[in-house]
């Protein structure tokens, strides 16, 4: 990433990055640094993506069974459901999967019950990235450059 990515990427119709595992908090990437603009069309919304949540580094390399894999997920979402609690900020987790990892009828069967536990949870609210990048357009008013914490 440097000072002319927003920029590149906001003249080529991309509006949301996946690609940052710095942080929980969806965040704005300003498309020029010198306005601080916040509207939409110039910054970039970076979702969170988490390696903790990722199939490839749970399954393939830490070498989770479905039941581990999906348990970890579950103790993922429910910590960070409570630090949004706490803290009355909202936080997101992506979910890494792949249908030749995760997507096998062992992991299938295992998830199907964490999710179902977790999709009954009142205070967690499943979306899309394009609607997290919605309501971060709509709700934030704080921009954030690589590197600097919120």
């Amino acid at each position: 990433v440097t000072n002319l990515t927003p920029k590149l990427l906001l003249q080529a119709g991309v509006e949301t990055l996946l690609d940052f595992v710095d942080d929980d908090v969806p965040f704005k990437l300003v498309k020029d640094e010198s306005s601080r603009s916040t509207s939409p069309s110039e910054s970039l919304i970076c979702l969170p993506y988490s390696m903790e949540t990722n199939d490839f580094s749970l399954v393939l390399t830490r070498h989770l069974s479905p039941r581990e894999y999906a348990a970890a997920l579950e103790s993922h979402i429910l910590q960070l459901a409570k630090e949004s609690r706490e803290s009355n900020s909202p936080q997101v987790v992506c979910l890494g999967m792949h249908t030749f990892v995760a997507g096998t009828p062992a992991s299938v069967y295992e998830l199907d019950k964490v999710l179902s536990r977790l999709k009954s949870q009142g205070n967690i609210k499943w979306a899309t990235a394009q609607e997290v990048t919605k309501e971060v357009n709509c709700t934030r008013s704080h921009e954030r450059q690589p590197g600097k914490k919120v």
